[in-house]
């Protein structure tokens, strides 16, 4: 499979690092910190120019940003997620977000052709549960 990251922060840089280690999937990600992505390259994963170069190469793509707004406004314009979904894409926030937002997002995935398929899946065991590997994923 190839999973696709966006956000790389706390949670979301130890999330990726552990999937590219793993070796078991191909792994892309897009980071507006280049000084973050060393950790990434080091473990095999590819880095991708725009949300829609990332959504183009993927098969499943991971939100690891802190809202809402924040995914949604990565899915939208030239660069956006959406403009890169040519097949069957899922797409994975995992952001703490309310069941209106996850509908207003999936009102927008809805009619993009491929499908592409919006999954809410916030994670559970903070900044600790990210570095060890021990997140609970709640979908």
């Amino acid at each position: 499979m190839r999973i696709g990251f966006i956000g790389l922060g706390v949670m979301g840089l130890p999330m990726a690092r552990h999937v590219a280690a793993s070796g078991r999937h191909a792994v892309g990600y897009v980071s507006r910190h280049p000084d973050r992505e060393r950790p990434l390259a080091d473990a095999g994963a590819t880095a991708y120019a725009s949300p829609a170069q990332l959504a183009a190469s993927s098969d499943l793509v991971v939100f690891v940003v802190p809202t809402a707004g924040d995914v949604a406004g990565l899915l939208e314009g030239p660069d956006g997620v959406l403009a890169g979904a040519s097949g069957p894409l899922t797409l994975v926030v995992c952001s703490t977000t309310s069941p209106d937002d996850i509908r207003s997002l999936g009102k927008r995935v809805a009619d993009v052709p491929g499908p592409v398929t919006l999954v809410d899946a916030p994670v559970s065991g903070g900044a600790e549960g990210a570095e060890a590997g021990t997140l609970s994923i709640m979908v």
